[in-house]
């Protein structure tokens, strides 16, 4: 049977190979949706996050 530890393993080497699909663009993207408020009401925040995003992961 899978323990925990075994598991845990396995999402994270599923979430690694996801990621190491990504271009720099998808990466970045995929960063700032992670970080971006959930409500247009924070439009700047959002585009604040997007430009870190690629500013250290991205073009």
């Amino acid at each position: 049977m899978a323990t925990t530890t075994d598991l845990t393993e396995a999402v994270v080497t599923a979430i690694e190979a996801f990621v190491a699909e990504l271009d720099d663009d998808q990466f970045a993207e995929l960063v700032a949706r992670t970080r971006e408020p959930r409500t247009d009401d924070n439009a700047d925040e959002t585009a604040a996050a997007r430009a870190t995003a690629r500013k250290l992961f991205g073009k």
